[in-house]
């Protein structure tokens, strides 16, 4: 099971890499720590606490921040990660000389969701989710934005907690004409998940 899951996680990181890419060295700027003053944008709080940037051969994408336990994003009711790259695959066509640093998010912001803003947000989650009503141990909704510097695609990740940390997201580009539905999982719900889909495919 461990090592079904490590794998989950690189294949979270690295699956929209290039074929060629995907045949060479593995990236050593994972967390961006070399990045070019500037490149890499803070998250607001308290939404850094549960997201991270990555700088990926492919750019930079948003994946859930380790802590104490292995956490995943995965499509709704699958075991397959997902994560949201700055710059999508088609968008690298044709693309020349861009370096990885080029492709990424700017002008991060988040916000929490109140009021009116609150109950629209529960109802794209009851469409995104197929679901009549909303979940009684849902708690905060938070709403991060960012934009793509090399496509200028606007990013909206609506993030819905149970508890302190978050449950399900809605993740959305350019007024969800792309987007997916997710669930949060880690430690036991995150093991069932994968061991149910594993035996599916047997």
């Amino acid at each position: 099971m461990r090592s079904l899951l490590s794998a989950l996680i690189l294949a979270a990181i690295f699956s929209v890499s290039t074929e060629a890419k995907a045949q060479g060295p593995a990236d050593p700027d994972i967390l961006c720590q070399n990045a070019p003053p500037g490149t890499v944008e803070e998250i607001p709080p308290p939404l850094d606490r549960w997201i991270i940037v990555l700088c990926t051969p492919d750019g930079q994408v948003l994946l859930p921040r380790l802590r104490d336990e292995v956490e995943m994003w995965l499509e709704h009711d699958t075991a397959s990660p997902f994560k949201i790259a700055a710059a999508l695959p088609e968008a690298l066509q044709g693309a020349g000389s861009v370096t990885k640093y080029d492709l990424r998010f700017s002008n991060f912001s988040g916000r929490l969701a109140t009021g009116g803003q609150r109950e629209l947000l529960l109802e794209l989650w009851m469409q995104a989710f197929g679901q009549a009503g909303i979940p009684d141990d849902m708690g905060d909704v938070y709403q991060l934005d960012a934009v793509s510097v090399y496509g200028g695609e606007l990013t909206n990740l609506f993030v819905y907690l149970r508890g302190d940390a978050p449950r399900w997201m809605v993740f959305c580009r350019e007024r969800c004409r792309v987007g997916a539905a997710l669930d949060v999982l880690r430690g036991a719900e995150l093991e069932a998940r994968v061991l149910e889909h594993e035996q599916r495919g047997r």
